[in-house]
């Protein structure tokens, strides 16, 4: 299982929102650098950004932080935060990062996902899908849809998708753990993409419960930074190779 810890970065800053609100800002007291660090040291291969100040002024904006993530790791890095161009994700692309991950216009305009493919690829794309009482929320968590996960997956085509990010965001502020029911019929009805459940792991009991339904990717947040328990039998896992990342 490819294990990605996230870090959400506001210009040189670790960072974390309480329900995604600017004025509710926890920051982490540690460096971009001294985190990158203990990610390589602790055997992780892998990382997950999120660039808030992207997000927020609905804009790429941190090319040169996330540039010098890029320079000064040799992880497997994805990206994540307002990519709505087809030059960002080019730029992105000519720096070296893994994967690029799109939301809300590739679900409101096919033709930008279907495009982006046809350039780069669907193993170098993820669709990231924020859920919430079953409907697909937009727009960072603000807007309300009336798609299923299933109804993007058609407008799309499943044929140009590969990577399927998908946040249940109903456990916003809280480490109590992933619901299993919801990716289990996912991956039972369309057994080719590689599902990446995001966020809300908080512990090894939510691994191996993953892991037993068919899901290869994770991507943890919250458990990383403020759950040393886990955080340390997760690093046990790594040295030595129950978890592959």
């Amino acid at each position: 299982m490819k294990i990605l810890p996230a870090i959400d970065i506001i210009q040189w800053e670790i960072v974390r929102l309480i329900h995604w609100d600017y004025t509710k800002k926890i920051n982490y007291q540690k460096s971009i650098q001294e985190v990158l660090n203990s990610l390589m040291d602790n055997w992780f291969h892998s990382l997950h950004i999120i660039d808030l100040d992207g997000a927020k002024d609905k804009k790429t904006t941190n090319f040169n932080t996330i540039k010098y993530i890029r320079e000064n790791c040799d992880l497997y890095i994805e990206v994540w935060g307002w990519i709505r161009e087809i030059s960002d994700i080019k730029r992105y692309s000519s720096m070296g990062i893994n994967r690029i991950i799109l939301g809300t216009k590739a679900i409101e305009n096919v033709d930008f996902w279907k495009d982006s493919v046809d350039i780069f690829w669907r193993d170098k794309l993820a669709l990231s899908l924020d859920i919430k009482d079953g409907k697909v929320k937009t727009n960072g968590w603000l807007e309300n849809s009336w798609w299923k996960i299933e109804d993007i997956i058609k407008r799309i085509w499943l044929d140009y998708i590969e990577n399927l990010i998908i946040t249940d965001i109903s456990k916003d502020g809280t480490m109590s753990g992933v619901n299993v029911d919801i990716y289990k019929p996912l991956l039972n009805k369309y057994p080719r993409l590689n599902i990446v459940v995001a966020w809300w792991v908080s512990s090894m009991n939510d691994l191996v419960s993953l892991e037993k339904i068919g899901i290869k990717e994770v991507i943890i947040w919250r458990a990383f930074y403020e759950n040393e328990i886990f955080k340390n039998e997760l690093i046990n896992s790594l040295q030595y190779g129950k978890n592959n990342t």
